[in-house]
């Protein structure tokens, strides 16, 4: 007779928890599937089901505006910001390449941590967008 002690909340807990294992498990699913979307065609999987990137809404966040002109003396998101309007979209390998197609003169291995990071950073604050490709990302403005 215990088992009829059984409260609503246990059973809201119980079924909580279940969608929770499932919605864990559907990530898993999603992962494999993008990488095997990425394996299959590499650069087709820019056009393929990809899962987007930093889409929480955070409030009103500054969107990274488009840049026309490059400055070597702009801030590193600026320069991101130069090379995904030329590219329109592209992964970190692509715009580091175009910043250094701009700047010969700054050191690879420094842009490529910087550049690294900042990427992370806008896509974490809604600044730009990002897309899972396979193993790396494709970033874009808005």
């Amino acid at each position: 007779m215990s088992e009829s002690n059984i409260t609503d909340k246990q059973i809201l807990d119980h079924l909580n928890s279940k969608k929770e294992d499932l919605n864990q498990e559907l990530k898993k699913i999603e992962v494999a599937i993008a990488a095997l979307n990425g394996l299959s065609s590499p650069k087709a999987g820019r056009a393929g089901t990809t899962k987007s990137i930093g889409s929480k809404s955070k409030g009103a966040a500054k969107k990274l505006p488009a840049k026309e002109a490059f400055d070597k003396n702009d801030k590193v998101d600026y320069k991101i910001a130069y090379a995904l309007t030329q590219l329109k979209e592209a992964n970190k390998v692509e715009i580091i390449e175009e910043i250094l197609k701009q700047e010969p003169e700054m050191d690879q291995k420094r842009a490529e941590g910087n550049v690294a990071v900042r990427l992370s950073f806008l896509v974490k604050n809604d600044m730009i967008q990002a897309s899972r490709s396979g193993r790396s990302y494709i970033y874009s403005l808005y």
